[in-house]
């Protein structure tokens, strides 16, 4: 993901993203910006005052997005997996969910048409 964007999630989500050795970044395309940023929107709203959460690493997975945390709730579990799950509906790149697809031999990454071609 572009700097700029890991930036403004850092920036609009604070105790999400906190500025420590215990966050290793994010390591995906910018396709999912908007997915992450609703994921941690959904998180604020749900998580539990007395455990919060921190996130450890956002990555891509075998073609998923893998959202790891420390704290939560069985809520912001369950949002992490339906993002996750969402995930494989969208172009990791570009975030178009039109002809989307998981690539096939080497590493598994899920683009679009448009994307997979570049």
């Amino acid at each position: 993901m572009k700097q700029e964007l890991e930036t403004k999630l850092q920036e609009d989500f604070p105790s999400i993203f906190p500025q420590s050795d215990q966050f290793y970044g994010i390591g995906c395309g910018d396709g999912w910006y908007d997915l992450i940023h609703m994921l941690c929107e959904d998180i604020i709203t749900y998580q539990d005052k007395e455990n919060p959460v921190e996130a450890t690493q956002v990555k891509e997975k075998f073609g998923g997005l893998r959202f790891y945390i420390s704290g939560g709730n069985d809520a912001v579990y369950d949002l992490i997996t339906i993002a996750e799950d969402v995930s494989y509906t969208m172009c990791e790149m570009c975030g178009s969910k039109n002809d989307v697809h998981q690539t096939k031999g080497g590493w598994i990454k899920t683009l679009c048409s448009d994307c997979d071609n570049k």
